[in-house]
């Protein structure tokens, strides 16, 4: 009879127990749905035919015929260096060719009639050879101290002057084709799957 008592003093309550609510809130379920927007990213607008023209060989500016702006063709001559020194190693090297010519046209009926070994022959065309290409080569070099453009477009950049000292690679010129532009962007990995070929974008100049 004692312990029902208490019950009945505390009003039927456990200590701590958590009463229940007056009323159980409504739980609403959601779907997810895709939002519409824009997203923008910074991009540049340049030509499909680009090049940054550097010579082959190094040398001395002597005339550059085109500026920012100029309008070219193919195989026009944009820039021209200072061939003094290529013409002078030209010199040296057909002297060496003549040399070296002379002396096989004499070993070879000195051979032919013993008084010059084989190996004597041979080191004279040997020489010959060595001397032939060199020509070659150097001849090769005055044609690269003309430029010329590769294709036809806009000079959009000039690095030298006239008396300017250049070295080979060195870019001297930029030139872009007028022949369409491109659009390059650098766009987010999560993106991937949701940029597709035929998607319309809309290009926007700053201000």
């Amino acid at each position: 009879l004692v312990p029902l008592a208490t019950s009945a003093a505390c009003g039927g309550e456990e200590p701590g127990e958590i009463p229940p609510p007056a009323s159980v809130p409504a739980v609403a379920v959601v779907r997810p749905a895709s939002m519409g927007g824009t997203v923008s990213f910074p991009a540049t607008v340049h030509a499909v035919d680009r090049a940054d023209l550097a010579t082959r060989v190094g040398g001395t500016v002597m005339r550059v015929p085109v500026d920012v702006g100029s309008r070219v063709s193919s195989g026009d001559v944009v820039l021209v260096l200072d061939d003094d020194d290529v013409a002078a190693r030209i010199r040296r090297a057909e002297a060496q060719y003549e040399r070296a010519r002379g002396a096989l046209a004499r070993i070879e009926p000195l051979n032919v009639d013993g008084a010059a070994t084989d190996q004597e022959l041979d080191d004279a065309r040997a020489a010959f050879a060595v001397a032939e290409a060199g020509l070659a080569e150097v001849r090769a070099q005055q044609a690269y101290t003309v430029l010329r453009a590769p294709f036809s477009g806009v000079v959009t950049a000039r690095n030298v002057d006239p008396g300017d000292l250049v070295s080979p690679g060195r870019p001297v010129l930029t030139l872009a084709g007028t022949g369409g532009l491109e659009v390059g962007a650098d766009l987010p990995g999560s993106l991937e799957g949701r940029v597709r070929v035929g998607d319309t974008l809309t290009l926007v100049r700053p201000e």
